[in-house]
């Protein structure tokens, strides 16, 4: 089975369990092709993350390392460029897998949605 897919089975339960829509509306999102998930640079993190004043950052798909971060920001996403995780590393900020993040019990109410 493939990766996005054990990852969409596994965010959707979680969201079911827990009552949170917002993982199934992920889940969703990411078994689209690989050309029309979202590419989300830094620069575009660090100038959305800041307007909404929101310290969890979620893409459904890939983080590109273009740009650089502010603050430190928690970014969980379908995949990171090297690049970008070195960047997120360097502000001190954390990187997330979708998973994870769902596991973590984080309220959904300090994350945004990035595309």
């Amino acid at each position: 089975m493939e990766k996005k897919k054990k990852i969409s089975i596994e965010l959707e339960k979680i969201g079911k369990k827990e009552k949170q829509k917002i993982w199934v509306d992920i889940a969703k999102r990411i078994v689209k092709p690989n050309r029309t998930l979202p590419k989300v640079n830094l620069w575009k993190i660090n100038i959305l993350a800041k307007k909404l004043q929101k310290k969890t950052i979620v893409v459904p798909g890939h983080v590109l390392g273009e740009g650089k971060l502010d603050d430190a920001f928690n970014i969980a996403a379908l995949s990171f460029s090297k690049k970008a995780t070195q960047k997120i590393a360097d502000t001190n900020g954390r990187v997330f897998s979708l998973p994870d993040l769902a596991k973590s019990g984080q309220k959904t109410s300090e994350m945004v949605i990035v595309k």
